[in-house]
């Protein structure tokens, strides 16, 4: 499979994350809502990684990867590194922690963190005619 291919892929898949998050949300899915809200800002940052020839094995070593190579110089926001950290930590207690519940407000939130997240990350790889 080619890059630009790959790449198509990844950024269909990050936009309809968002749109199952919302209509998780929308039938009272919460927990389910942040995984698939997280899953979009994966496969955001993934499609990042590609275009910069970076590769990763974990969701660990994704998050810390993006916030050494993209948070700490300065071209994403200390707010970006946060708020993918703080997400995958949720989605986390959301898969694993049976007695972990997301509110609709938490959902409604990180749905929205999650969109401005992908759509800054986009705009990034385009204005740089990675995309």
């Amino acid at each position: 499979m080619n890059e630009e291919f790959k790449i198509e892929v990844l950024i269909k898949k990050s936009l309809k994350e968002l749109q199952t998050a919302e209509l998780l949300i929308q039938n009272d899915l919460f927990n389910a809502a942040v995984s698939r809200t997280y899953y979009a800002m994966f496969y955001a940052v993934q499609v990042l990684f590609i275009e910069e020839k970076i590769v990763t094995s974990s969701h660990h070593g994704m998050i810390t990867i993006f916030s050494k190579q993209f948070v700490k110089t300065g071209i994403f926001s200390g707010e970006m590194g946060k708020q993918i950290n703080k997400i995958f930590e949720m989605r986390q207690s959301s898969d694993y922690n049976f007695d972990f519940e997301i509110t609709l407000d938490t959902a409604i939130n990180t749905l929205t963190t999650g969109k401005k997240f992908v759509e800054t990350l986009f705009t990034y790889v385009k204005n740089k005619n990675l995309l």
